[in-house]
């Protein structure tokens, strides 16, 4: 993983605190980061949705597990392709 990096500018900003400063690059990556995080929690909720399935014997709790699975597989692949982009 990269993790952000504090850069101390030349100057000192009041009783001796630095600013953070982030490049673009940082910034990017750790929003990469954090769009893969989000993938593989859906993932994981993908597969209890799916493992629930199998003991599930009424109708209504089937169709809105299923329901959820559809929607999580359509946000999966919005993340994929905004992991893409960057």
């Amino acid at each position: 993983r990269n993790f952000v990096v504090w850069k101390a500018p030349k100057k000192k900003k009041g009783r001796g605190r630095y600013e953070m400063k982030l490049e673009k690059r940082e910034i990017t990556l750790n929003e990469k980061d954090s769009l893969q995080d989000a993938c593989y929690i859906q993932k994981g909720l993908l597969a209890a949705y799916t493992q629930s399935l199998e003991g599930v014997e009424r109708k209504e709790i089937r169709q809105y597990i299923e329901k959820r699975i559809a929607e999580l597989r359509q946000e999966e692949q919005n993340l994929e392709k905004q992991i893409e982009k960057l």
